[in-house]
């Protein structure tokens, strides 16, 4: 008997536990090219380079310019999108970095709230919530949005104010962010940020070069609470003209109104919620690209948001 009830306690849990690798043989569903960026730098393909021409894993990575070196006062960013749950989930990838010290260099940048904050990411870094307030986390599970950075860039290697890869690593690197124990999956999508950069010195340096992306939620740890997403889904998306949202049935009364933001956090539109179930929202206005829809309540504190991509 007490198997079975330990059986039936774990299900619930084992349920969310997934293991997502991209390695960029087919289109990637959690990696976005930032629209709005100078150029479209970053390219997913084959790497014909000098020093870049090789993948990890298969044939394709994603890259600034499969074929090219970085051009000069370029800037082009993409996007990962994760959830966390299970013992110990950690995100990882694979790179290569190749520019000229201290005019060209890529960044990292972390948010957990929609746009709104972005935390620099850097090698050796800890990152401690009841120290470091920048997300305002709330309830049992942002006590424990704890994480280390193993690889990450050079805090003294500064670009644009912020810690950054330079120089030439030629070598495969393995980049890994630890996060703590997350028992269930957060109704909460993170987002890490990779912009590349450079200046007006002319370079044949190769650029960036990222593969076989890994979000690894495997395991289980003790229980905590989830915090739960004011929105529960958003269909169609990708949109064009209208988007309807399903609204959680347990918090979505107390939504106030909804923003829509770019991702870099910036507020294009701004929607008062009439309707406790299902909103639907004109965006026919918006360009096409990645966007962010949130919800606040009447404190003007957000209760959850979603991601939107605009055809």
């Amino acid at each position: 008997m007490r198997n079975l009830i330990f059986i039936l306690l774990i299900i619930p849990v084992c349920l969310h536990s997934q293991l997502w690798e991209e390695n960029f043989e087919t289109q990637p569903i959690k990696i976005w090219v930032d629209s709005n960026s100078v150029d479209s730098l970053w390219q997913i393909g084959e790497p014909q380079k000098s020093l870049f021409n090789n993948a990890y894993n298969g044939f394709n990575v994603i890259v600034t310019d499969t074929i090219n070196p970085y051009p000069t006062n370029s800037y082009a960013r993409f996007f990962l999108e994760f959830e966390l749950s299970g013992a110990s989930p950690y995100v990882s990838w694979m790179q290569k970095i190749d520019t000229e010290n201290g005019n060209a260099g890529g960044t990292i940048e972390l948010t957990l709230d929609g746009g709104n904050n972005w935390l620099p990411i850097y090698d050796g870094q800890y990152y401690e919530t009841f120290i470091d307030t920048t997300f305002n986390t709330i309830g049992n599970w942002g006590q424990m949005f704890d994480f280390n950075v193993v690889n990450g860039p050079n805090i003294n290697d500064s670009i644009n104010g912020m810690p950054s890869y330079q120089g030439s690593d030629t070598t495969w690197k393995n980049v890994r962010i630890d996060f703590f124990c997350m028992a269930v999956k957060l109704n909460q999508e993170f987002l890490l940020r990779y912009t590349f950069h450079s200046d007006s010195v002319v370079s044949s340096k190769d650029g960036w070069m990222i593969d076989f992306v890994t979000i690894n939620n495997l395991g289980l740890c003790s229980n905590i609470n989830q915090n739960p997403n004011g929105i529960s889904s958003i269909y169609p998306n990708p949109a064009v003209d209208n988007i309807s949202l399903e609204l959680n049935r347990q918090i979505g009364h107390s939504i106030k109104y909804f923003n829509i933001t770019d991702i870099n956090g910036r507020i294009l539109k701004q929607i008062i919620n009439t309707n406790n179930e299902i909103k639907t929202i004109d965006v026919s206005s918006l360009k096409q690209g990645l966007y962010i829809i949130k919800a606040f309540n009447d404190a003007n504190s957000s209760i959850g948001f979603k991601k939107i991509v605009i055809q």
